[in-house]
């Protein structure tokens, strides 16, 4: 008989940075490889540094996925910006994406943020349009060598609970 699996959704201690770094930053490997140029991924890593996330946390709130005691996901929301929801490649697909953006919706509503915002890498667009969201424009930055990061900016306006 197969046991269930146990799932935990907490809040980030300072235990968990590096495990964090690795999420984000494996994340960004595998699933960038082939959609974005390796321009825009070095940006992307540079962007999701140890500085910048350590910088974030203490302005938003972010949450950690644990799945039978092992970290695979997380997610933060800063004011009303949702950023770095990744979960490891190995684990996609499988609901755990949906969960910490639940969570992080909660917490958004219980601060009274009403309107959430959010920048979708190729990747990630059509899993934050089956939450929900609306593209607001698609966009792009220009990096080294002439390449682009192309995202899509969006929104989600939340209901009551």
């Amino acid at each position: 008989m197969k046991r269930e699996s146990r799932i935990l959704i907490r809040n980030y201690g300072k235990k968990d940075l590096e495990r964090l770094i690795f999420i984000v930053h494996t994340t960004i490997k595998k699933a960038y490889t082939g959609v974005y140029p390796d321009e825009a991924i070095e940006y992307f890593l540079n962007l999701h540094s140890k500085e910048n996330i350590e910088k974030d946390i203490p302005n938003g709130c972010t949450f950690m996925l644990e799945l039978d005691g092992k970290i695979i996901a997380s997610g933060s929301i800063v004011e009303s910006e949702i950023k770095r929801v990744f979960v490891l490649p190995r684990y996609q697909g499988k609901g755990y994406g949906r969960k910490i953006m639940a969570r992080i919706e909660k917490a958004a509503l219980r601060n009274g943020i009403r309107r959430v915002e959010l920048c979708a890498s190729l990747p990630s667009k059509d899993f934050y349009l089956a939450l929900g969201y609306e593209i607001v424009r698609f966009t792009y930055l220009p990096v080294n060598n002439n390449k682009k990061l192309e995202y899509y900016d969006m929104e989600k306006y939340l209901g009551e609970n």
